[in-house]
């Protein structure tokens, strides 16, 4: 898996016209500010009602609390993770103390 640093587009206004600075999929000012630094991995595979997820061959707890949001920052539901889907990713300790998945953006579908 690896790591994603999102940057934001910077336009600078140059002589006769527009120049763009450094960037790298920019992710749009609608997402949560957690979006800025989250994990890539492609679903292997998910069962909502089991409360599991596989990433990338790693496991994680999919709590019922997880926050899922479309790439233009619009709120979607765990139901609609697919295997196959890019995401990005943020996980934290679980109350059993397995890693748990916390908030997801699906950046692509299957």
């Amino acid at each position: 898996m690896k790591h994603i640093r999102y940057m934001l587009l910077s336009i600078t206004l140059v002589t006769g016209g527009l120049a763009y600075g450094p960037a790298s999929a920019a992710l749009p000012a609608a997402l949560p500010g957690f979006a800025a630094d989250l994990e890539e991995g492609k679903i292997d595979r998910v069962d909502i009602k089991r409360g599991e997820i596989i990433i990338g061959d790693s496991y994680f707890v999919l709590p019922i609390s997880v926050r899922v949001y479309a790439l233009n920052g619009a709120p979607a539901s765990a139901s609609s993770l697919r295997k196959g889907m890019t995401i990005g990713y943020s996980t934290a300790a679980g109350a059993s103390g397995q890693s748990a998945v916390t908030n997801i953006v699906i950046l692509s579908g299957n």
